[in-house]
This record gives structure tokens, sequence and C-alpha cells, in this order.
């Protein structure tokens, strides 16, 4: 247990600069305390961590089988967003966690700016209790970036995404860019998420899931604009790949689309849809089969 504490200047770190412990919490007086030359952690098994009030110049840290971890009022940066080993950057990736806040975060030129969740193939994870709120994440540069998110679910249960401001997440040519993704989902189900009060803007696609369950999107603002995919909030209905069922109880209500539509093919069943405002989109509001035999059944309107 204690406090590392970094006083206003810049400090040099490397992986056995610091080591990560239980009980410990990271604190400097802002954002003119800069750590830098730290290119990535993972952290395993430990609790009770807190990060506050700096400044870091990094590439990636990874959260393993962690909980209660606080991070707060943190500006991160990938250090060498132009180098391509640095191409898969992400401020924080969590895997096997639970109970992680991410507050007031200011989060720049990442691939993904936060990972909820194991990567397809490869980590087997389930997070539980998460919240991030009150970030504001872009990206401003974007070559060696494929499929760059803002947030990133892969999987996980009880998440609430609220109050972030997720912008200029564009992809290269052929690619595709997200302001909030769930996807990937190999494992366990990515279910009980809350997305509300976002705004989202200069992204390819604004909220698009997969085989979620119990999901509630309300009161964002999604502004996307010309050459973009032109789905603003979309579900593509895919069953889940654990256990085949229905992407299911989903409830968009109170939001605002700008330049691009709401959009639900594929599977769904007890999809509401109500209460929002459409603005230049193409086709507004869509629900329909994706071509095989798929359909959504219980939907309101």
């Amino acid at each position: 247990g204690g406090l590392v504490f970094f006083p206003e200047g810049t400090y040099e770190l490397n992986n056995s600069t610091l080591t990560m412990y239980s009980n410990i919490t990271l604190q400097g007086e802002g954002h003119a305390s800069i750590i830098q030359g730290w290119p990535g952690i993972t952290a395993s098994g430990i609790s009770l961590v807190t990060w506050r009030n700096i400044r870091i110049k990094g590439y990636r840290y990874i959260w393993s089988n962690c909980t209660d971890v606080l991070l707060e009022n943190i500006y991160f940066e990938n250090e060498n967003y132009s180098d391509p080993a640095n191409a898969s950057s992400r401020f924080c990736q969590f895997t096997d966690s639970s109970r992680f806040r991410i507050v007031n975060c200011y989060i720049e030129n990442c691939q993904y700016g936060i990972w909820i969740g194991g990567a397809a193939g490869s980590l087997t994870s389930q997070n539980t209790d998460v919240v991030v709120e009150s970030c504001y994440i872009k990206n401003t540069y974007a070559t060696g970036y494929s499929y760059p998110a803002g947030i990133n679910i892969a999987d996980g249960k009880n998440i609430v995404l609220t109050k972030n401001h997720i912008e200029g997440i564009q992809p290269l040519t052929g690619t595709k860019g997200y302001g909030i993704y769930q996807g990937d989902n190999t494992v366990f189900k990515a279910e009980n998420i809350v997305i509300s009060n976002n705004t989202v803007e200069d992204c390819e696609y604004g909220i698009k899931l997969h085989s979620a369950a119990k999901v509630v999107v309300s009161d964002n603002v999604v502004t996307l604009g010309a050459g973009d995919a032109g789905q603003a909030i979309a579900s593509f209905g895919d069953l889940d790949p654990i256990d085949s069922s229905i992407p299911s109880s989903f409830t968009v209500t109170s939001n605002v689309v700008q330049g691009a539509d709401i959009f639900f093919p594929g599977w769904h069943k007890n999809l509401t849809i109500t209460g929002n405002t459409v603005v230049d989109g193409n086709r507004g509001i869509t629900t329909y089969t994706s071509g095989g035999s798929d359909y959504s059944y219980y939907v309101t309107i």
C-alpha cells in the first residue's frame, strides 16, 4: 500500500522502473506531471489501484484479473503513434476483471481508446461492473490503424458508458472506424450494457453492436458526415457465438442522430426504438431481414 507522488515535471519510466502492486495510488499534480517512455504494463491479480491527475505518454496497459481500479483525470496519448510497432495502442484493456472506473480522462491517438474484454481468438475474459464516464477520446492520427474504435466491448456485463465525447475515429481505406463498438464476443456474452448521454462525431460508424443482450442506448447525440457508413446507431443482430441466442431486450430511446440512420437488420427480440430524432439520414429507422432466415420480432417503433 502507499502513494507514489509525481510533482509537476517530466519522468522517464520503462517497464522495469515501476512495478504495480495492490493498494497503490499513482498521483500527480495534474497534466503537468508527465510520465513518458513507459511503453506499457500487464498488471495481473492486483486490486485497489488508483491512477489520478497525471499525463502519460505511453503505449498499452493491460489489466488481467484485477479488481477495484480507478483511472481518473488522466491525459493519455500514444507516444509513438507514427511507429508501426505501436499500431495496436490502447490506453487500457481489461480481461477477466471487475469494478473498473475510468473518469474524466483524455485519450488521444490510440487504435482503441478503451478495450473491454479479450481479443477474439486469443484472450478469454469476463469483465463485470465497468464504468467509463466523462472521457474525451480522439484519434487525430489515422495512419497505421485498422478498425479503430473509441471504446471497444469484446465481452462483459454490467457496463455503463456515459457522458463521453468521442470524435475523429476514422479508418484507413477499406477498413472501418467506430465510436463505440461491441463485437468479437467469442467466449462470454455481452449483456447489461447502458450507453447514455454520449456525443459521437466524425467517425465512420457511431454506435455499433453485434451480439449483445439487455442493452439501453439513450440520450446520445451522434453526428456523421458525408462519406461515412450512414449507421449512427446500429445492431447487426448476430446470433450469440456462445449459445446462439438472439440479441434481445434492446431499448433505443431519446437519441438525436444527424446525417445517418438507426439501423437494425438481422435477428432481434424485444426491440424498442422510441422518441428518437433522425435528421438528414438515408432511411431514418430501419429493421429488416439481412438476407438469411433471420428476422426481428416483438418490435416497437
